[in-house]
């Protein structure tokens, strides 16, 4: 079920629509997010985080 709904999440994302989404899957967020929303992080310790993670 994970990922149909992701999936549709996918789509609505590359259709353009803005969505709001807390999720444990940090690789889709980081797959479907606006590029700076990943792309520009201030903090060592956030860039130390998602390194780790993804």
């Amino acid at each position: 079920m994970v990922k149909e709904v992701l999936d549709v999440m996918k789509t609505f994302s590359e259709s353009g629509m803005t969505m709001h989404v807390v999720t444990h899957e940090t690789g889709f967020a980081k797959q479907v997010a606006d590029p700076c929303s990943f792309g520009n992080l201030k903090h060592e310790r956030t860039k130390v985080f998602l390194s780790q993670i993804l």
